[in-house]
């Protein structure tokens, strides 16, 4: 009984030393789903035990293939401490995810991936509609009708070659009446001198 306790706390000893040994990587700024502009700091942890390499990366967020793109190489371990610094202003605006990968001297390598991290420098934020308050409003469009100008014709100036039908009537009166006392004076003309021809 004493054998197999000792044996147990020799074991317990021995095996304390490899548990903390297992590395560690993590990301403590910027936040998943956080909205980035201009230069971003990545803070973070890296174990030191045992660590020989590691680099930062970004990636479109999206479902297809993944290409990685580098930012900066991870020269020493840190405790929550700047692990580089990511220019966004190079890049266009979108969603993005970073990658931080580290190599230890066992042949691990650890690696935090952060998603959703929104770069917004040249544009402005959307934000995600509340449905329950959109369902709840009625939207009402009011048509704005602009009153067309009214069209008033100008009238044609008075045509002073024109004929009116009381004109010609007018003229035709006229016309006869001095027709009848050239008639009347032919006449009397004509009878004079009939008279003067046979005196």
């Amino acid at each position: 009984m004493i054998r197999e306790l000792f044996s147990l706390i020799i074991t317990s000893f021995l095996l304390m030393p490899i548990s903390a040994i297992v590395p560690s990587v993590e990301i403590s700024s910027p936040q998943e789903g956080q909205v980035l502009k201009g230069s971003v700091q990545i803070i973070g942890t890296i174990s030191s035990d045992g660590f020989v390499s590691g680099d930062v990366s970004y990636a479109y967020d999206s479902g297809d293939d993944t290409s990685w793109f580098y930012i900066a190489s991870i020269s020493k371990p840190v405790a929550n401490e700047t692990i580089a610094v990511w220019d966004t202003s190079t890049i266009s605006d979108g969603d993005y995810q970073i990658k931080v990968s580290v190599k230890y001297s066992d042949g691990q390598v650890k690696e935090v991936i952060l998603h959703q991290l929104q770069v917004r420098n040249y544009s402005s934020v959307q934000s995600t509609p509340d449905l329950a308050n959109v369902s709840a409003q009625a939207t009402v469009f009011t048509e704005t009708v602009t009153p067309k100008p009214e069209v008033i014709a100008t009238p044609f100036p008075t045509n002073s070659g024109s004929l009116e039908t009381s004109h010609v009537e007018d003229s035709l009166k006229t016309g006869a009446i001095i027709g009848i006392v050239l008639v009347i004076l032919l006449g009397i003309y004509t009878f004079f001198r009939w008279l003067k021809y046979f005196r």
